[in-house]
């Protein structure tokens, strides 16, 4: 959505008793008044002519307000009084003939006047942003949101409106810095400020991609997961996520199990995958519930063989068959760190996560438990998927390096739900 333009500022007090009253200076800034303690007059023959536009515009008679202005227009020897407040006045008319053409120079000049105080140009700066944009003259809208940022500007699109100025004009590296300089003020903020918005973080993305820095776009996507999660960014996540470097490729299976969390297992391949990874990791009853899932959604047999199916079937269901009856056994005599562990693994692949996450907390307090950091993640996603927020994020943060970044992701997605 374009920016908006606003003209009120004009119709202040000061510029009314500018006109009114002859001989009035506007309001100086300090540095302008160190060196001009007395500004000039304006000259009856000029205020006559001052005058007779302020009325106009007061009756809202914008093209005759116009035509008064249009005497001034091209006299070269205004002195600066008279020329401020020309220009106050062109700008009102201006914007409100929604004559842009001419209202940008009245402003550019009025921003660079020394007889603008702070106060005044913040408004100017942010009207001059909006007049660029909306006129696509983007290097000009560049720069002045760069000066209203650096002068204080409150608009919280600012930033945003920036970075499009920039991307329209092809300058994806300052893209990325803007972004990232945003980023990094919001983080140093003493207080709780409001995120970078969506469309910051994805015109960072966008500008990474065409500048081939993939590793950039995986965290951009990471931010714009944990700050305005979506189904389709968590899937482009996801998608990217094996292929950082030091992932681990035996970590597929935590991948499904994220893929399935935020809601994109969509093909019957994506379905036939997940359960022969699951079985894979001796998971089986993770496999017999995704390939139930699967049925109740209608996907299969899609690109899958039939043959293929039936036979994950089968070896889904031989494994769990077997899980089963050594359930029982592992519940009574489980007593060593990795015993606990195997129980662990049975009711977590059956969902039943509360006891799964007991188990595995059981193993784990007795110490040197095998792949401990897929123990330490396992517990983390039982803790979650059980309702525990609080120990979910407390097993999260510390699995340890193999498996800390995906459960990471499990982090964003626990963040996300509650």
């Amino acid at each position: 959505m374009p920016p908006k333009i606003k003209a009120q500022w004009v119709a202040s007090a000061v510029l009314t008793s500018l006109i009114a009253c002859a001989g009035l200076a506007p309001s100086l800034s300090s540095a302008a008044q160190a060196e001009q303690t007395q500004p000039p007059k304006i000259r009856t023959e000029v205020m006559v002519v001052l005058k007779k536009a302020q009325d106009a515009i007061q009756a809202k008679n914008y093209p005759d307000a116009a035509l008064a202005l249009q005497a001034l227009r091209e006299q070269t020897d205004l002195n600066i009084t008279e020329r401020d407040a020309f220009e106050r006045l062109n700008v009102n008319v201006a914007l409100n003939q929604k004559n842009f053409a001419v209202a940008i120079p009245s402003m550019t000049w009025l921003v660079n006047s020394p007889t603008v105080n702070d106060k005044e140009r913040l408004p100017l700066l942010d009207n001059l942003v909006a007049l660029s944009f909306n006129t696509k003259d983007f290097v000009g809208a560049s720069r002045w949101a760069r000066e209203c940022l650096k002068a204080g500007c409150s608009n919280p699109k600012m930033n945003l409106i920036l970075v499009q100025s920039l991307q329209v004009q092809g300058l994806d590296k300052e893209v990325v810095e803007e972004v990232q300089k945003h980023l990094a003020a919001v983080q140093a903020a003493p207080e709780k400020t409001r995120p970078v918005s969506e469309e910051e973080l994805r015109a960072m993305a966008a500008s990474q991609a065409k500048l081939k820095d993939m590793t950039g776009y995986y965290q951009s996507l990471r931010l714009l997961v944990r700050d305005h999660p979506s189904k389709d960014y968590w899937m482009d996540l996801l998608s990217r996520f094996l292929q950082q470097p030091g992932v681990n490729q035996r970590l597929e299976i935590e991948v499904y199990r994220l893929i399935q969390a935020t809601g994109n297992l969509q093909e019957s391949s994506d379905y036939f995958t997940y359960a022969q990874l699951a079985l894979k990791a001796g998971s089986p009853q993770e496999a017999q519930l995704v390939l139930a899932q699967g049925q109740a959604a209608k996907v299969f047999p899609g690109d899958v063989p039939v043959a293929d199916l039936k036979q994950l079937e089968k070896d889904a269901q031989r494994a769990a068959d077997e899980d089963n009856k050594s359930l029982d056994n592992l519940r009574q005599t489980a007593q060593s760190a990795n015993q606990w562990v195997d129980l662990g693994n049975v009711l977590f692949s059956s969902q039943q996560w509360a006891a799964a996450a007991d188990a595995f907390d059981k193993g784990l307090a007795l110490g040197g438990v095998k792949r401990e950091s897929d123990v330490r993640l396992h517990l983390g996603i039982a803790r979650f998927k059980a309702g525990q927020t609080e120990q979910a994020r407390q097993a999260l943060s510390h699995t340890g390096a193999e498996t800390q970044a995906v459960a990471d992701l499990w982090l964003m997605l626990v963040n996300a739900k509650t």
